[in-house]
């Protein structure tokens, strides 16, 4: 029966670092292809032309701003909703003639009054 032996090499730290080298180059290769296989494309076909980017910029900055008005402006949903109602009831203050005594401003005054004196 024979047996061989295999014969053990001393590899020198220049080995070593040979192997080290090689095999960080190869994980960090491999982290760039898992980042570049699995990122979003910012820049998806159609929007390479300078004029196409600057279109579809001026069509997003667009909708975006159709959309970002304050709560409070007479645009804004709410305002949509609140400005014919705010509208109605200062129609009612506003044609109401200061002389008379009836008048809308000096009934709702005097019912407040009332609701307020009525608090201890």
């Amino acid at each position: 029966m024979t047996t061989r032996r295999r014969r053990r090499t001393r590899m020198t730290s220049t080995d070593i670092k040979a192997v080290w080298r090689s095999r960080l180059s190869q994980s960090i290769e491999d982290w760039r292809n898992t980042i570049d296989w699995t990122s979003p494309d910012f820049n998806p076909e159609g929007l390479n032309a300078l004029e196409d980017k600057q279109t579809t910029l001026a069509e997003i900055q667009s909708s975006f701003d159709d959309k970002s008005v304050p709560f409070n402006s007479n645009e804004s949903v709410f305002g949509r909703i609140a400005k014919p109602k705010i509208e109605e009831v200062s129609n009612v203050y506003e044609s109401a003639s200061s002389d008379s005594e009836s008048s809308e401003a000096e009934k709702n005054w005097d019912d407040l009054s009332d609701v307020w004196n009525s608090i201890p």
